[in-house]
C-alpha cells in the first residue's frame, strides 16, 4: 500500500537511486576483480550513501578496506 501512495516524482527518484546503487556495486565488483581495492572502496562507499542499510554493500566495503590495507602494507 505504501508504494501505491508515492508520487510519480518520488518513484522516479527511488528508481534513479536504485540504478546508481546497482551501478556502484557493479563498479566495485569489477574493481575487486581487477585487484584495485581503493577504487572498490570508493564504489562501495557510494552505494552505501544511497542505501545505507544494504548489508551486501557493507560487507563488500569492509572486505575491500581490508584488502586495500593489506595491499598498501605489501608495497
Amino acid at each position: 500500500m505504501m508504494e501505491a501512495s508515492r508520487s510519480p516524482r518520488a518513484m522516479r527518484r527511488v528508481a534513479r537511486l536504485s540504478r546508481r546503487t546497482g551501478s556502484a556495486m557493479r563498479s566495485g565488483s569489477r574493481a575487486e576483480q581487477a585487484q584495485d581495492y581503493d577504487r572498490a572502496v570508493a564504489a562501495y562507499t557510494l552505494a552505501l550513501k544511497t542505501h545505507p542499510d544494504d548489508h551486501g554493500a557493507r560487507q563488500a566495503l569492509e572486505r575491500s578496506k581490508v584488502r586495500a590495507a593489506m595491499d598498501h602494507l605489501a608495497r
